[in-house]
């Protein structure tokens, strides 16, 4: 039987494994799964990988043409929070309630969430988020006033939903202070 040809990548990952248990007494054997553990290599942007929620990623930067680390609310967290907020606002017997009542539920799940991203490089995600928020509750407004589609332009305006005074998530992003330059 033929044995399958390793890449230079695989060849690497195994000598640093016999490295790093040779140089301590900790087995990487004992503790990693070969099917759940691979290691990638992040230079130029090639791949990333998603842990404790977050996308991990170089990214380079167009005006000075260098290579970054960034992260950013991974696609299954962005489903999660999808989720929650569609949970919150879709049931039909919540037509009933006034919309305030739906905002007071709304906003601590919103909060939480933005807490735990803000950490990153999140603003294009947290505006996704708010794009989504008012698109829901808009339709929850339409659908409480017996109405179709989402009247944007009419009723549904950004002086609208801040009249709601739903948590906003743009503008709360903030940078690991070792990551910003100093003045």
């Amino acid at each position: 039987m033929e044995q399958p040809s390793l890449t230079a990548s695989d060849l690497h990952s195994r000598r640093l494994s016999q490295e790093f248990s040779r140089s301590s007494q900790w087995n990487p054997a004992d503790v990693l799964s070969e099917p759940h553990t691979r290691v990638i290599g992040l230079e130029h942007g090639v791949a990333g990988f998603d842990f404790l929620g977050f996308h991990h990623r170089m990214v380079k930067s167009h005006p000075y043409a260098r290579w970054y680390y960034r992260r950013w609310p991974s696609g299954r967290a962005m489903a999660s929070i999808r989720a929650k907020v569609k949970e919150i606002t879709a049931p039909r017997y919540r037509l009933t309630w006034p919309i305030g009542d739906l905002v007071a539920e709304l906003n601590p799940v919103l909060q939480g969430w933005g807490n735990y991203f803000r950490w990153g490089n999140s603003a294009k995600k947290f505006s996704q988020i708010d794009d989504y928020v008012r698109e829901r509750l808009a339709l929850f407004d339409s659908k409480k006033g017996q109405r179709s589609g989402r009247r944007w332009a009419e009723v549904h305006t950004t002086a609208w939903l801040t009249g709601l005074a739903v948590l906003r998530l743009s503008g709360t992003v903030r940078y690991i202070p070792s990551a910003t330059a100093r003045t």
